[in-house]
């Protein structure tokens, strides 16, 4: 296979990922991730950014999950569409919040839940919900390629 970088990884890395977890196991991640604080849900497309702040649920139906508040701002995620996921805690190199990113199966994101207070450099920075974070969800990390 040829060395192609997709969304910040070498696409056989992200092949690799797919085949390690079932869909059970990814969306039984995402139900976890939403419960460890409070979180900001981010959308993003070619013109807007949505970005949900708050402390959130999670339910699946048959096709969708949706995160947020029951009778508040919430998001859907076909579920069917969601192919891995990706821990970060980096943005352009430097610190940043972390954030678990749901790749979709052209390896683009589809949605990303950043965990608030997790940036060591941040001014709200919260060393311990930042380890509680990062014990819960660092195995999901892909290297990054050049």
């Amino acid at each position: 296979m040829a060395d192609i970088t997709v969304a910040g990884f070498r696409l056989e890395q992200a092949e690799e990922r797919k085949k390690l977890m079932t869909q059970e196991e990814l969306l039984a991640t995402l139900s976890e991730a939403v419960t460890l604080g409070e979180t900001i849900l981010i959308v993003r497309s070619e013109g807007a950014i949505a970005e949900v702040v708050g402390v959130h649920r999670y339910s699946l139906s048959d096709s969708w999950i949706t995160i947020g508040q029951e009778k508040g701002s919430h998001i859907h995620v076909k579920s069917a569409d969601v192919a891995a996921i990706r821990f970060v805690n980096t943005y352009n190199g430097k610190p940043a919040n972390g954030g678990l990113e749901v790749l979709g199966h052209d390896d683009r994101v589809l949605l990303k839940i950043a965990f608030r207070s997790t940036n060591p450099n941040g001014k709200k920075y919260d060393a311990e919900y930042a380890q509680r974070v990062n014990d819960r969800l660092a195995r999901f990390a892909l290297p990054v390629t050049a």
